[in-house]
């Protein structure tokens, strides 16, 4: 469980610290081993620092946590994706350096997806297993390695969207659908991960 000396570098106001400790207290014994004070800032930073409705929304993160997949989601960090080579010619995407920041950069190429062979090479219920298994890897995996290079705490990515090439027949419903739902999933259970997303190339229908 989280440690109350955990959060000395967050730099927190007094009624920040009081909020973080409210939930640290709520929540004793039943949050993940990873997670720490600078995670439960992190809902309360989405929920403007209201203890209540950041309790509730860890809450039902919590729950969605343990019953969303057989596994639970901390199994997915281990998840198996052997068609993720050709689910990535599909639909380019990658993490490439970090930014000035330190914080590592993830590229969409939404503009070069390829429906009908996404469609062929996977399902959408294994792309959101998969983009979940990413989110994990990166928050227990990724963010640790950044932070020890940039010598100082990282927990942020930056997600760069580029719709060069876009055309409306590529919006089809399992991209729509996965597009509504990676969005929601990160806001619901990752909050305040994506502080910066930039789209480039944005075709004129947008």
């Amino acid at each position: 469980s989280v440690a109350t000396n955990e959060i000395g570098h967050l730099m927190l106001s007094p009624p920040e610290e009081l909020a973080v400790l409210t939930l640290m207290r709520e929540f004793e014994g039943r949050l993940p081993d990873s997670w720490d004070g600078d995670m439960l800032c992190r809902f309360l930073k989405a929920r403007k620092w209201s203890t209540q409705e950041a309790s509730a929304m860890l809450e039902s993160s919590l729950r969605w946590r343990i019953t969303a997949y057989e596994c639970g989601v901390d199994g997915l960090l281990s998840f198996y994706f052997p068609e993720e080579a050709a689910v990535r010619r599909a639909f380019p995407q990658c993490f490439h350096k970090t930014d000035k920041c330190g914080r590592p950069v993830m590229y969409q190429l939404v503009g070069a997806i390829n429906t009908k062979q996404l469609q062929k090479v996977t399902t959408f219920d294994r792309l959101i297993e998969f983009t979940i298994h990413r989110m994990e890897h990166t928050i227990k995996v990724k963010y640790p390695a950044c932070s020890v290079s940039a010598g100082k705490r990282i927990g942020e990515s930056v997600v760069i969207v580029d719709l060069d090439g876009f055309k409306p027949t590529q919006f089809t419903g399992i991209v729509r659908s996965f597009l509504q739902q990676y969005f929601k999933l990160l806001a619901d259970n990752y909050p305040e991960r994506l502080p910066q997303g930039d789209i480039f190339k944005t075709p004129f229908l947008f």
